[in-house]
């Protein structure tokens, strides 16, 4: 990448920027706590949020190699806000979802054979939250609501070519995939193949480091756009942000286009 792209610093002070912005601006919305989709919208945005906060201490702590999972959490999470602004019942969808996820927890644990779940087994509200997770599911069945596969819902949000791109290459990093691995930790391009040394790494971040920061600064914004707008907000609390972005990304994605000739 051509040193005067951008580095991770300044992306980091882009994300903090947006952090502060993100959170001044999450103390002033209006929802209704008691509508499921405007709570579930309010619960993903702030963990959007805190997402944000553990890439920028990542970024800082030059711990990058957590960062494609951080961000590609992240990027699931504004799937759903995206989904929930637009379909109304897709409230449901995530119901449906949690549901699934807890109907697997508890059958394991009906088994007796897992020791570390041993615990919830003899919990007094076992019995009880088994049955009503199985009813939670039979009801939503009855009206057609289901769990969508993590691919249904980027296609449903419009976001497929994020789905085949990013969301795809950040979860190869996230499953420890050796040649994002052998990228990160090990120099390629001297003339003897070793570990990298601190003073000794390639010319920029590994892989796409830069780019998965800049990515959580987008996601950050368009959420909370998304939301703000959702709530009957205006979003001129995002601007200043929104014009440090801008060229940024411009600068990010021509140097990715150049990482991947």
């Amino acid at each position: 990448m051509p040193p005067a792209a951008t580095n991770l610093p300044e992306l980091l002070g882009l994300l903090r920027l947006c952090i502060t912005t993100v959170e001044a601006a999450i103390q002033q919305i209006r929802f209704d706590a008691y509508n499921p989709t405007d709570r579930y919208l309010v619960s993903m945005l702030l963990a959007v949020k805190d997402y944000a906060i553990g890439v920028l201490a990542l970024g800082e702590a030059r711990a990058t190699a957590a960062l494609p999972g951080t961000v590609r959490s992240a990027l699931d999470a504004y799937v759903d806000i995206a989904n929930l602004c637009d379909h109304t019942n897709y409230w449901q969808h995530l119901e449906a979802a949690d549901a699934n996820s807890w109907s697997k927890v508890l059958q394991a644990a009906s088994t007796g054979k897992n020791p570390y779940l041993k615990a919830i087994s003899e919990s007094d509200a076992f019995i009880p939250g088994r049955s009503r997770e199985a009813t939670r599911l039979k009801e939503l069945a009855v009206l057609g609501i289901r769990k969508l596969e993590i691919g249904e819902r980027f296609e449903k949000a419009g976001l497929k070519n994020e789905w085949e791109s990013a969301y795809s290459l950040m979860s190869a990093e996230a499953h420890n995939n050796v040649s994002h691995l052998v990228t990160r930790y090990f120099d390629l391009v001297s003339d003897e193949i070793g570990l990298r040394q601190p003073g000794n790494e390639m010319l920029e971040s590994p892989g796409f480091d830069l780019s998965n920061t800049l990515l959580m600064s987008d996601i950050l914004l368009h959420s909370t756009e998304k939301v703000l707008r959702h709530c009957g907000h205006g979003v001129a609390v995002l601007a200043t942000a929104r014009r440090q972005f801008e060229p940024l990304a411009e600068r990010v994605m021509k140097a990715d286009s150049e990482l991947a000739k």
